[in-house]
């Protein structure tokens, strides 16, 4: 299965913005970059190095690598694109994981093999199994146009049953809500 991931960055003199359809704004900071004069790297990105804007010592300046709208320092942008991109993609790689278990939860139900999937999603699970649960079910929401319509019916009936076995009444709901 291919997936498309699309982020758009506007980047401001004073804040930067991050935007993931279908989602909208996902990332709103500061344009600022701390950098370490001696070791010459970056410190701090963003909300963190504007609290540095005016009270850092002399071997740290808080910049604004944009000035007027116009990029003034590109290697300091260049990290502070980097920042952002990698903020704003720690949620996706989250949801490739729900995805792949997904994935791993038809393949387990074809084989007629579920206890495959139950170890593998509720055997290392630390805390709140529901909670965990339900969250591949919200990834479901969002990557159910990558699966065939006879797939999507398939993984709502097994979440459906497994939410049954589990008592997972709330899921349950949310289950019979989606669409």
């Amino acid at each position: 299965m291919f997936l498309a991931r699309k982020i758009g960055i506007d980047l401001g003199t004073c804040n930067s913005v991050v935007f993931a359809p279908p989602k909208g704004v996902i990332l709103q900071e500061p344009s600022v970059v701390a950098v370490s004069i001696a070791e010459n790297r970056i410190l701090a990105v963003g909300k963190e190095a504007k609290e540095m804007l005016g009270r850092t010592p002399d071997t740290i300046i808080a910049k604004r690598p944009l000035k007027d709208g116009v990029i003034a320092d590109y290697k300091t942008t260049e990290a502070m694109l980097r920042y952002f991109i990698n903020k704003a993609l720690e949620g996706f790689k989250y949801l490739v994981s729900c995805f792949q278990k997904i994935d791993l939860l038809l393949a387990s139900s074809k084989e007629k093999d579920l206890g495959t999937f139950y170890i593998e999603l509720f055997g290392y699970t630390e805390g709140d199994s529901a909670f965990y649960f339900g969250t591949l079910i919200n990834a479901f929401e969002f990557f159910k146009n990558q699966f065939k319509p006879e797939d999507k019916v398939l993984i709502k009936k097994l979440f459906r049953r497994i939410s049954e076995e589990r008592n997972y009444k709330d899921l349950i709901k949310l289950i019979d809500n989606s669409k």
